[in-house]
Order: C-alpha cells, then sequence, then structure tokens
C-alpha cells in the first residue's frame, strides 16, 4: 500500500485549482496557484525560494493581498481548504518573517468563511496505516482520471461518505499529516463535485474540508519547540499573529499552548522574555476571547496574576482589561483605550482571579468556544 505521505502528493494541483494562471494578481483563486509555486523545494523546516523569481518577498506578499482582498464568494468551499494549506505552508516555512506574519492574518481570514462544527482542538498521534484504510475510497477517487470520476462517485457513494466521516474525525498532532489531510479533503470535494456527487456527500467532504483546515490552522500556531514555530516564532509580529489564530480556533486551548512550557527544560511560551509587544497583543486578544476565566488553564492564570503587577504600564493594563474580561467584570464601553479608572482595581482583579476554582476544560457559561 503506498503510504499516505506519497499518494496525496501524487496528486496534482490542478485537481485544486483547474484555471490557468494570469500574470499578477487577478483573483484570490489565481492568488492561491501563485503562492502553490512560489517554493521550489521544502523540507520540514524551511523553504527554497523558486529560481524564477525575481524578489520572491515580493510576489508573496502582493498574493497575500490578494487572498485577503477576496469575499466569500471567490472560492468554493474545497478550494478555500487548498488555499488554508497553502498557507499554512508559508507560515511554517517562509524565510521571511512578514511573510510567515502575513500568511497567519490571512489564513484567520479565510476560517470565517469555512463553515465548521467549532470542537475542542484535540491533538492525538494518528496509526497513518489504519487511516490510510479508513481513506481508501477517497484516495482512489483522487487519484482516478478525469473522465472516470463520476462512475466512481456512483459506484462507491456510501463508502466515499463513510471515509469523508473518517477524515472529518481526525485530529494529528503533526503539521506534515495534517496538511496532507486537509490537501486530501480538498481534492476529494473537487473531484466529487466534478462527478455529479450527491448533496449528502459533498456536504460530508466540504465539513472534513473545514475540519482539517481549522486543525492545520492551530497545529501551525501553536507551540513549536522542535523548529521555533507558532507562538515560538523568533519574529514578534508571528508571534502575535499565531495567537489570535489560536484563539479564533479554540480559546480554552490557546490558554493551555501560551501557558504550558512546550518541552522539558524550556519556558513557557507566554513568560517575561517574551517583547512587550507581542504581550500585550496576546492580553487583547484573550480580551476579545469567548471565554470566562474558569476556561484559562492554570499555568496561564499565574501568567496573567504577573502581568497584572508589570511594571511596565501598558502591560499591566492590557492585564486588567484582559482579567476584567475573563471574570465577566468589564463594564459596558470598556476597551483597550478606556481611562484605567473605568476598569477594575489590580487588587480587586487579584483577588478574584486567585479565588478562581478548578479549571474548565469546557466552554463555561457565558463563555467558551
Amino acid at each position: 500500500m503506498i503510504e499516505l505521505r506519497r499518494r496525496v502528493a501524487l496528486l496534482p494541483l490542478a485537481l485544486l485549482l483547474p484555471f490557468g494562471l494570469l500574470p499578477g494578481c487577478s483573483t484570490p483563486r489565481d492568488a492561491v496557484a501563485r503562492l502553490g509555486e512560489l517554493y521550489a523545494r521544502h523540507d520540514d523546516a524551511v523553504a527554497e525560494y523558486s529560481a524564477d523569481l525575481d524578489d520572491p518577498v515580493d510576489e508573496a506578499l502582493e498574493q497575500l493581498a490578494c487572498l485577503e482582498e477576496g469575499d466569500e464568494e471567490d472560492l468554493e468551499p474545497g478550494e478555500r481548504v487548498a488555499a488554508v494549506a497553502t498557507l499554512a505552508e508559508l507560515a511554517r516555512l517562509d524565510r521571511s518573517r512578514i511573510v510567515r506574519a502575513r500568511a497567519l492574518g490571512v489564513l484567520l481570514r479565510q476560517l470565517e468563511w469555512l463553515p465548521a462544527e467549532r470542537r475542542p482542538a484535540t491533538l492525538a498521534a494518528i496509526d497513518e496505516a489504519e487511516l490510510t484504510r479508513a481513506l481508501e475510497p477517497l484516495l482512489a477517487l483522487a487519484e482516478r482520471a478525469p473522465e472516470d470520476v463520476a462512475a466512481r462517485v456512483g459506484a462507491d457513494g456510501q463508502a466515499l461518505l463513510a471515509a469523508a466521516r473518517a477524515l472529518a474525525a481526525a485530529q494529528p498532532d503533526s503539521f506534515a499529516l495534517t496538511l496532507r489531510l486537509a490537501r486530501l479533503a480538498a481534492k476529494a470535494a473537487r473531484r466529487a463535485r466534478d462527478g455529479g456527487g450527491g448533496a449528502e456527500l459533498l456536504a460530508a467532504l466540504d465539513g472534513a474540508g473545514a475540519a482539517q483546515a481549522r486543525q492545520l490552522a492551530f497545529v501551525v500556531a501553536r507551540a513549536d519547540a522542535r523548529f521555533g514555530r507558532g507562538v515560538l516564532d523568533p519574529a514578534g509580529e508571528v508571534r502575535a499573529a499565531a495567537g489570535a489564530l489560536l484563539f479564533e480556533v479554540d480559546p480554552i486551548a490557546a490558554t493551555v499552548e501560551l501557558g504550558r512550557a512546550p518541552g522539558t527544560g524550556l519556558a513557557p511560551a507566554w513568560n517575561p522574555g517574551v517583547p512587550a509587544l507581542v504581550r500585550i497583543a496576546w492580553l487583547q486578544q484573550l480580551e476579545r476571547a469567548r471565554l470566562a476565566g474558569a476556561n484559562v488553564h492554570p499555568t496561564l492564570r499565574s501568567v496573567l496574576v504577573q502581568e497584572l503587577q508589570s511594571d511596565d504600564a501598558a502591560i499591566a493594563f492590557a492585564a486588567r482589561g484582559a482579567v476584567a474580561h475573563l471574570l465577566g467584570r468589564a463594564r459596558e464601553g470598556d476597551a483597550a483605550a478606556a481611562a484605567p479608572a473605568a476598569l477594575p482595581s489590580v487588587a480587586e482583579l487579584k483577588s478574584a482571579w486567585l479565588a478562581l476554582g478548578e479549571w474548565q476544560a469546557t466552554p463555561a457559561t457565558g463563555g467558551g468556544s
């Protein structure tokens, strides 16, 4: 049996984006295709730009801007999942910090247009051989010649439906595997549409694609200690963007990622050594998050107490706004620019914060995702 990695890699990009490329940026669809041609090769850590590009960073930023300027109707659901996959690669592998940051921001925008059930961002090791067997009907569909697709869809409808549900349920912790699953979902959805698949199958494939897109977004933004990516990226603007993406996908799990030490002997992602502007950005994201205080992981709770008492006035004020929101004590009309007097005192907030009970890993009343 050909492994899942190779079988997905062998599927041509043309299945996803069948329209010819035009010079420059014409449509979001063109932008995704051009971003897909940015690299000549890449490994797990970094990508090498194509020699055909005079200024690859400028090219990437131009296409990212084009994609960001699109609207909900510009891409089909499967095409948008393919866009998320391409953006995740840029966010993880590009050498330019500004490209990584912009890719994360545009990725977040794409997720807003992908209808998906909000589920906890669970991460689990996957038995690839077993998963490949479960996904065999989708892999076979994606590998069929275009003229044979309709027959495959008609004959294997129920098997394809079961495989789509298996794909939707998978929540791997591996970036490479999640990337492959997102691309498989996108390619299978394209083929099913071309082959006249029924509404139930198309809905299942779109749901699987959206689920894998959100999983991929979380995996690429989380604390990656091995490669120093996501909220551990050396670039502050990337860390801030990664935090925003985590809070969008699963705000409760985001507090785990920011508060925990990603590996033995390593500092938590959120620590006093993180630049002040990044910590302020994360605090502002917390203030907007669909969270209650009980949902914040205990490792991050202690960090927020420290931020409340920070010698940096901007950090301390941002922390007051975040903690007040999490405790349900933010007053109507409060915002990051409000006067400090409009917020409860540090002593009041600290006392209530330290009185929080056990961690609630599921959405609490009045908060949650």
